[in-house]
């Protein structure tokens, strides 16, 4: 029950006052009002008025649920329910108000309630969720107080014989024991009733007459009572909270149950007999000792419901009979549990003895009233009597829920325990607050409790309570690593949290003596008497006096495996952890035989290692043997860590512990390569989960590794086995400076029998190379391991997010003997680690003398690692240790790691031979095809196309000239001709041309800058240009031949065919280059052959296909779309220069020529999907991805745009090195979870991972990706070495070539490869392949700079620069010019960064990685001039946005493409213009006006605003008006629009408020003004009228005023339009209407939507604007500046208003009503009321309010709409009369 006086604090001081002195009024009239049947109890009066003050709270609703098994009769029960209520005054009850207090009425018995909910349809598991979802939801449900019953109950059909019968009831009328008696009677009449019996009940006992409380003297001793127990400070109840108080506090809640089994209930009677206290007692004394640990506090208040019912007829009754009595227990260290349950039966009995209403106790002692907190108590505690389960009526079986079953989800006190008897076991469960706590932290404190109600029962004698504070003292370093760790673990337990040991013992032992001998161990340790705690966010340490210390006894012998058993009991107990706040160990004794026993220890890795794990079980032993003797007392102490504590800080400052910082500082100061295995970094990090494999070496191994180490000279085998570990991070791609970490003892030789953490980790670090042998690596790793032994005295830290290492090994020879012997260690691993490897030895001796058996445990990560990973990398592992026990001379890169069976299926993988025609050149394939269809279209550009035919003839009419033009004598195979032109007929034939006559075509851009081109002329050795331009600004010395299609003419001689041989070159093209200059890539005949050749096999181009050749030809792409159509005999279709950039031009061509297929680099895809055109691309059957890596999110919107199986998408990977494409995957919807592979091999092609040694590497470790087969490049022109260095020999086939990529890549379990990034300085740019290398040579180059460097960032380059000394930093317009000299405009970067200094690495190269980002105006200073119109102001915020500015950056006179803009931004800023303005701007609209100023004048010139906008361009005499929805725009019709069916002129109308006008004040006003302009626009009708959401309602007042004007209206569509003038303010509407268009997702529920609107519900609209906001953006939407936002909210807001006023029309015209399916919000009324012609049609359509009119629903919308449409052109109209208009 929430407190009265805690919500009184609230109020101000007068209302306060007011109040009080009316309830002091009271207090002195109850005397009076006792005898008044009509008087409300006090405690009825305290709850009345607490439910006034906030009568929409449920905290006061009390509720249960009685699950009903077998064959239900209704009827019987709807019987029973009213027989009950009709036994009962109380729920006959409600409360008036008379002068301004309660007065109860009782009506005659009213006719019961009892509403079936059928949820049989639903999955078992579904129905129950379902009902326990409406459960909380009517529940939750507020009362009205005066109005009786104040109970309600529902019926839930699970299935035909299960149900679920829940009773909600206002805590006025109803207590917990009502629960009871409602249950007994429902059985006892339901039965009766069934069987058509009358009631068996006797009649009900009298309410009893007025309230009872004590009077005179008795009341005054009651009083004295209370005022002594609640003196001095109260105490507050101070619960560690996960979220802080929100103010005001609220009553969200929720409950977690647990269970007392049978046995320990029993357990819990007897002790309460055995000690001298109650069942009640322990309980309560464990929930407050419980509390205590939870909290530290000593003085606790627990709040206790008190039934006050009296005799065996009162307790039968149903009412409001409880008290609650605030009991003070004071708890006292050193007292057992004992004690501790006989001082709270004495609290409890002093209270009960002075039993007071809480309102009196509460006005008698005035206890203060913390803010946000309930009076006197903030936890409560009940223990309700046994409630039978299961028991039968007729047919039935009646089951209570268990307490924490169909609750309603409130908790009006911080935290509170109710515990209920039921069939032997204790039901528990504990309520808490959800605003302040975590369900998984009050699931620990459940833990908690139980553990001590355990220890209580078990171990009465035992200390309860601690004491007060220990001495503190501060952490050593390890201990400091150590907890910094835990704090950052999350909700995980890391491994090295806990020390979890299992000694197994042979030999039988005493448990008490065992115990005795233990407790002692704990005595004589101040390191398990610690407890570590935070003060001021610094941890200490605390150290008990004592610390009870008890051993479970756990027999185990009659389990089949009792070994097995105990390691599983063993990882169960040690499952929850421990709180060093608390203890910092656990113990229990398990048996296992008569002459076997495991100890179980469990101590926190803060106070011990494994030294301290062997000392604790010698010590254990040694004070075993004493108590056996009757010495026990005595047993020496251990020496105290606080001694060490002492020594380590006297070390520091010292010039030893300098020494030792110094040198972890130099060593540790250069990064190592971060190893994700198997795994991907952004997967990984983060993650904890590991998986244990154990491999035990046998004799023979692990001779050899002892005998190696005493041959080396090691200090121990542990070096053999990190030096293995060393080669193997090596060989996978960890690089040469290499990392691991690993325990050192750190243990002073005097610190030898102290127990404690005194272990450190240190890192091993040393260089490795692959000539490095393996022998000189296990040196320096003895080296290192040494090195780190004299620095142990520092602990180095990992950094934030910067680990030093991923890779631990500990390797663990420490002898555990005891009790008469060597005993067995198990140590147990939590199953998390923050490293990614680890691996433990154990090296094991039977005796100390016998040769050592190795053990070793690989702990993997598993994201990194998954299970048939996990077996191969042990065999890795073990390959390499071998190797340096057998051949240590050899070098770390010779032994082979992958087994026969991993070689043999890369190989399989590999295996991709076709019997392709390779010895025919390409162009030939297409003379055959011509002469297959010679007559067929093969080519077409704009208005002009050419038969296959046709293409043959002129291209060899012009291959001809070219001959001659070169020389027949000079023109040899492969002769370079340049090809310089734009995208044309002429630019086909030309390819083609140079083909034929046998020679090499190199492609140049006419816009490539002139010092680029006259280069690549040069060094290609080109013998011809052929052009259709002029020749001026080509190189002078290089013949230049003009191609003109209208104008070749040649004799009808041909001349002999040139023959061609495969091994011929047949194009060149250049790439960028990493020391500054492009190279020359030499493609031949058979490599281009074989690529199209696989195409044709793998997608099957027909006659009816047609592709599309958009790429620039400078990109080896443009090579396939030339071509593969043209040798298949389908139809290629050129686009137009520049066309490749813009979407919608793209989709137009698409659409008019039936392109069948197309390639599209991600990035310009993505723009392309982005555009509503794309979507009516239906004569597309595949989509060519490649050329930059493809996102998985953009596979998802693919498919939402296409849904499958309509349009494939292939995502194809290649250099330009290798014929373009080596590997394809067709990517599936399920892609979308990513990453997209690139797929596996094409034809005669290989694709190998392999190390820099050309070593395969393991499946799925990533590596550089080398490409064998027939595709390959002859190499780079004029670059031999260049050539030697990349185009290598196949070491695993003889006579092959391998090409290395520099490209990163994993291989996938079924063979895909995944592509994971570059190995150099190379990056994919929109397509573009860059060497940054160029770039920053070209910039150095520069005579005023000294050093430069470029990086990629959001598909932009951005330049850092550093001037010659003493000079000014170059201009970005300066360096921009200097670049476009020699480099083509995509590699000219965005941005230039003048820096004093490139950032280096500690080893002195370019640390791209500290590369700082650039400042908001880095290209440009400050604008000369801002932005000053709200268009103006907008458009910067748009180019802001997309460019990664400032938008107060941006000025008028600023260039789009100056700022870092560029042709794929440029498309995303026209779709984001179409979105916001309804303006479609071409792409070169930007190109024109590429200035904000300019920019905003083109979109101003198309959106002048007017109330017509035109979304289709007219084409017939009858649009379609579109009237605006909520918010005055129109775009959210613009998908719809670009669905619908050409030949109609659609006209959106739109409000004037968007302009700045003043808005209409009434929607039949706003309608008026619309009619005058849809008149203007169309004099006459008929009409077509359609609007969704408040657009319906405007369609209909439009429509009445047409009529009105003698007009006919055909058509009024109505889009999920509600009935205006009912209901009330959605506060969910207007922010949601001003969002939807940022929002990408809109697919949301009834629920979802539901539970916002409770959120939003009477905040002001800009705080539920930004609210919604924030959701936005968590779900990874954009949002546009919140200003414009809170405007058309604005709008939206006042447009709601006038429709909740507004009363519709009735028009003429009849209504098409299309509702959306997904119902977020029930619609108010029925149209059907507003049409004089009926409803034509109503029908239900996919999808909620918003996503109605996006993809894919908004396609159904469209085919309606058409079809309403056409059925409007037909019909013939009727008049009102019924006679036909002739």
């Amino acid at each position: 029950m929430s407190d009265l006086l805690g919500r009184l604090a609230e109020l101000t001081g007068p209302e306060r006052a007011r109040l009080m002195a009316r309830l002091r009024q009271r207090a002195a009239t109850s005397a009076e009002q006792s005898a008044d049947p009509t008087a409300a109890s006090d405690a009825q009066q305290r709850l009345w008025l607490l439910q006034r003050l906030d009568p929409g709270s449920p905290a006061h609703h009390l509720s249960a649920a009685l699950h009903l098994a077998g064959p239900l009769d209704v009827e019987a029960l709807h019987r029973a329910l009213t027989g009950i209520t009709a036994r009962h005054e109380s729920l006959r009850t409600g409360f008036r108000e008379e002068d301004g207090r309660p007065v109860r009425h009782v009506v005659a018995s009213p006719s019961v309630e009892l509403p079936l909910v059928d949820l049989a349809d639903l999955p078992s598991g579904e129905a129950e969720r379902r009902a326990r979802a409406l459960h909380a939801e009517q529940g939750r449900r507020p009362f009205e107080l005066d109005r009786a019953p104040l109970a309600r109950f529902t019926l839930y059909r699970l299935t035909a014989e299960r149900h679920v019968l829940t009773v909600v009831a206002h805590h006025l009328v109803c207590d917990g024991w009502s629960m009871g008696v409602f249950t007994t009677e429902l059985v006892a009449l339901y039965e009766a009733f069934a069987e058509g019996r009358p009631s068996p009940l006797p009649p009900s006992a009298a309410v009893p007459a007025g309230e009872r409380r004590p009077t005179g003297e008795e009341r005054d001793r009651s009083v004295r009572y209370w005022r002594e127990e609640l003196s001095g400070d109260l105490p507050v109840l101070e619960l560690p909270i996960d979220r802080p108080r929100s103010a005001p506090a609220t009553d969200r809640g929720a409950r977690h149950g647990f269970r007392i089994p049978v046995g320990l209930h029993q357990e819990l009677r007897a002790a309460a007999g055995r000690d001298r206290a109650t069942v009640y007692g322990v309980l309560l004394a464990a929930y407050a000792v419980t509390l205590h640990r939870i909290t530290g506090q000593l003085d606790l208040v627990v709040g206790a419901p008190v039934d006050e019912r009296q005799g065996a007829g009162e307790e039968g009754l149903i009412g409001f009979f409880v008290n609650t009595l605030p009991l003070r227990l004071r708890l006292r260290p050193g007292r057992t549990f004992a004690e501790t349950a006989r001082h709270a039966g004495e609290v409890l009995r002093g209270a009960l003895t002075h039993d007071l209403p809480f309102g009196d106790i509460v006005r008698e002692t005035n206890p203060p009233r913390p803010p946000g907190r309930t009076v006197l108590r903030q936890t409560a505690f009940s223990l309700q009597p046994a409630v039978p389960a299961g028991r039968r009526a007729g047919g039935l079986t009646v089951t209570p829920a268990a307490p924490d079953d169909f609750d309603l989800g409130v908790s009006p006190l911080d935290l509170s325990l109710h515990l209920r008897e039921q069939d032997g076991e204790l039901l528990g469960c504990f309520e808490y607050r959800t605003d302040l706590f975590d369900a998984g932290t009050v699931s620990g404190w459940a833990e908690e409790f139980q553990e001590v109600l355990r220890r209580a029962v078990r171990s009465p004698e035992e200390i309860a309570v601690t004491g007060a504070r220990a001495p503190e003292s501060n952490l050593t370093d390890s201990q400091l690593a150590l907890w910094f760790g835990k704090q950052t673990s999350g909700d995980v337990r890391l491994y090295y949290e806990n020390v979890t040991a299992l000694y197994s013992i042979p030999g039988p032992l005493d448990h008490d003596r065992f115990r005795r001998a233990f407790q002692r161990l704990v005595d004589h340790s101040d390191a398990l008497r610690s407890t570590f705690h935070e003060v001021d966010g610094v941890p200490l340490r605390r150290v008990a006096d004592s610390v009870p210390a008890p051993v479970d006894l756990v027999d185990l012998t009659g389990e089949p495996d009792p070994r097995e058993a105990a390691l599983r009991w063993a990882r169960r107990r040690s499952g929850p952890g421990l709180d060093p706040a608390r203890r910092v160990f656990d113990s229990a004794l398990l048996k296992l035989s008569d002459s076997a026993y495991a100890w179980y220890l469990d101590v926190d890795h803060l106070v011990c290692d494994a030294w301290s794990m062997s000392l604790f079980l010698r010590t254990l032993s040694a004070y075993y043997d004493l108590d056996r003797q009757g010495r026990l007392a005595e047993a020496t102490p251990l020496p105290p860590f606080q001694a060490y504590v002492d020594h380590e800080r006297a070390l520091r400052g010292t010039g030893r512990r300098q020494r030792a910082e110094r040198h972890w500082r130099e060593t540790l100061a250069e990064p190592v390569e971060r190893l994700a295995f198997y795994g991907r970094e952004d997967d990984v990090a983060g993650t904890t989960r590991t998986a244990r494999v154990t491999v035990e070496l046998d004799a023979g191994r692990s001779a050899r590794i002892a005998e190696f180490a005493r041959q080396e000279g090691h200090a121990s085998p542990a070096v053999a086995f990190a030096a293995a570990l060393f080669a193997y991070l090596h060989r996978i791609g960890g690089g040469e400076l290499l990392r691991i970490g690993t325990p050192f003892a750190n243990r002073p030789a005097e610190f030898r029998d102290t127990a404690g953490l005194f272990m450190n980790v240190l890192p091993l670090q040393l260089r490795v190379t692959g000539d490095t042998t393996l022998r000189l690596l296990a040196r320096e790793t003895q080296r290192s391991f040494l090195q780190a032994a004299r620095y142990q005295d520092h602990v180095p830290r990992h950094r934030g997010g910067a680990r030093l290492y991923d890779v631990y090994l500990n390797y663990q020879n420490a002898v555990f003997e005891g009790f008469g012997g060597t005993v067995g260690f198990d140590l147990l691993d939590t199953g998390h680690s923050p490293d990614r490897l680890t691996l433990q030895v154990r090296e094991l001796r039977p005796d100390p003398t016998a040769p050592p058996r190795f053990v070793l445990d690989f702990d993997f990560n598993t994201v990194c690692f998954d299970t048939t990973q996990r077996d191969r990398t042990t065999g890795h592992y073990l390959a390499l240790l071998d190797a340096l026990l057998t051949r240590p001379d050899d070098p770390v890169s010779a032994p082979r790691m992958l087994s026969d069976e991993e070689l043999k299926q890369l190989d399989a993988w590999n295996d991709t031979a076709r019997a392709y025609d390779l010895d025919t050149p390409l162009h030939t394939h297409i003379e055959r095809q011509a002469r297959r269809t010679p007559g067929a279209t093969a080519l077409v550009f704009e208005d002009r196309s050419l038969t296959y035919a046709e293409l043959d003839a002129a291209a060899g009419r012009l291959a001809r000239r070219i001959r001659r033009a070169v020389g027949e004598d000079r023109f040899t195979p492969g002769t370079t001709v340049a090809v310089h032109m734009e995208r044309s007929l002429e630019l086909v034939v030309g390819l083609l041309a140079v083909l034929k006559a046998g020679g090499a075509y190199l492609p140049v851009d006419p816009a490539t800058p002139a010092e680029r081109r006259a280069f690549m002329l040069a060094d290609a050795g080109t013998a011809l240009v052929l052009t259709t331009g002029s020749p001026d600004g080509l190189p002078a010395d290089v013949p230049v031949l003009p191609v003109d299609l209208t104008r070749l003419e040649e004799p009808e001689d041909a001349g002999p065919a040139v023959e061609v041989e495969p091994g011929q070159l047949a194009y060149l093209i250049y790439t960028s280059g990493s020391t500054g200059t492009p190279k020359c890539v030499m493609l031949t005949h058979r490599g281009i052959c074989n690529r199209l050749l696989w195409m044709q096999e793998a997608y099957g181009l027909t006659a009816a296909d047609t592709v599309l050749q958009k790429t620039p030809f400078t990109f080896d792409v443009s090579v396939w779309e030339f071509f593969w159509p043209l040798m298949t005999g389908a139809r290629l279709v050129v686009a137009r220069p520049g066309g490749h950039r813009d979407p919608g031009y793209l989709a137009e061509v698409i659409r008019r020529d039936s392109v069948t297929t197309v390639h599209f680099v991600p990035s310009m895809l993505r723009a392309f999907l982005t555009d509503p055109a794309a979507s009516r691309c239906g004569s597309l059957r595949r989509v060519i991805a490649s050329g930059e890596a493809l996102p998985p999110d953009l596979v998802r919107r693919f498919f939402e745009v296409f849904p499958p199986p309509a349009v494939e998408l292939h995502n194809l990977y290649g250099p330009t090195e290798a014929s373009v494409d080596v590997s394809a995957w067709r990517c599936r919807p399920e892609d979308a979870a990513g990453p997209v592979p690139i797929g596996r091999p094409v034809a005669n092609t290989t694709l190998d991972v392999l190390d820099d040694r050309l070593a395969p590497l393991p499946l799925g470790i990533v590596g550089e990706l080398h490409i064998g087969g027939v595709q390959l490049a002859a190499g780079y022109r004029g670059r031999d070495e260049l050539t030697a260095e990349r185009f290598v020999p196949d070491p695993r086939r003889p006579g092959g070539r391998l090409y290395r990529t520099g490209d990163l890549v994993r291989r996938r379990p079924d063979g895909a490869l995944e592509f994971i990034g570059r190995a150099d300085g190379q990056v994919k740019l929109r397509g573009y392949r860059i060497e940054l290398g160029e770039i920053e040579a070209r910039l150095a180059a520069h005579p005023s700079v000294q050093a430069a460097a470029v990086r990629p960032a959001d598909d932009r380059l951005l330049a850092y620069v550093v001037p010659d000394a003493g000079t000014e930093p170059p201009g970005p317009a300066e360096l921009r010019a200097f670049l476009a000299r020699s480099l083509p405009d995509y590699m000219v970067p965005a941005v230039f960064v003048p820096l004093a200094a490139l950032p280096v690495t500690a080893n002195g190269k370019l640390d791209r990685a500290a590369l700082p980002p650039p400042a908001p105006a880095a290209a440009a200073g400050a604008p000369a001039r801002t932005a000053r119109t709200a268009l103006q102001r907008t458009v910067a915020g748009l180019w802001a946005e997309l460019l990664g500015r400032d938008a107060d950056t941006i000025g008028l006179d600023d260039d789009f493409f100056a700022l870092g803009g560029h042709s794929l931004l440029a498309a995303r800023l026209m779709a984001a213009v179409a979105r916001r303005f309804g303006v479609r701007l071409p792409l070169t609209a930007l190109f024109e006006a590429p200035t904000v100023a300019r920019f905003a004048e083109l979109i101003s010139a198309g959106s002048e605003h007017s109330l017509l906008l035109s979304l289709r361009a007219p084409v017939t005499p009858a649009p379609l008006f579109l009237l605006h929805p909520a918010g005055g725009d129109v775009m959210a019709y613009r998908q719809l629009v670009t669905l619908l069916p050409a030949g109609r002129e659609v006209l959106g109308i739109r409000s004037r408020a968007l302009a700045g006008e003043a808005e209409a004040e009434s929607l039949a006003a706003m309608a008026a003004q619309y009619v005058d302009v849809i008149r203007e626009r169309r004099p006459a009708g008929p009409y077509h009228l359609a609007g969704w959401s408040m657009g319906g309602a405007l369609a209909v007042e439009v429509a009445a005023g047409l009529e009105a004007a003698g007009e006919r209206v055909a058509l009024v569509a109505l889009l999920d339009s509600s009935v205006p003038g009912e209901g009330e303010p959605d506060p969910l509407l207007a922010p949601a209407v001003a969002l939807a268009d940022s929002l990408p997702e809109l697919a949301v529920t009834a629920e979802e939507t539901a539970a916002l609107r409770d959120r939003l519900r009477g905040l002001p609209l800009s705080e539920r604007l930004k609210l919604l906001i924030t959701r936005a953006e968590e779900r990874g939407a954009r949002v546009l500046p919140s200003e414009a936002l809170l405007r058309q909210a604005e709008l939206a807001e006042r447009h709601e208003r006038l429709m909740l006023t507004h009363r519709p029309s009735v028009v003429d015209a009849p209504l098409t009503l299309w509702w959306a399916r997904d119902r977020l919000r029930e619609h108010r009324a029925s149209w059907a009321g507003q049409t004089r012609g009926g409803i034509r049609e109503e029908a239900t359509l996919p999808g909620n309010h918003f996503t109605l009119l996006r993809p894919p629903h908004v396609a159904r919308v469209a085919e309606r709409l058409a079809a309403a449409l056409d059925t409007s052109e037909r019909t013939v109209p009727v008049d009102r009369q019924g006679s036909e208009h002739l």
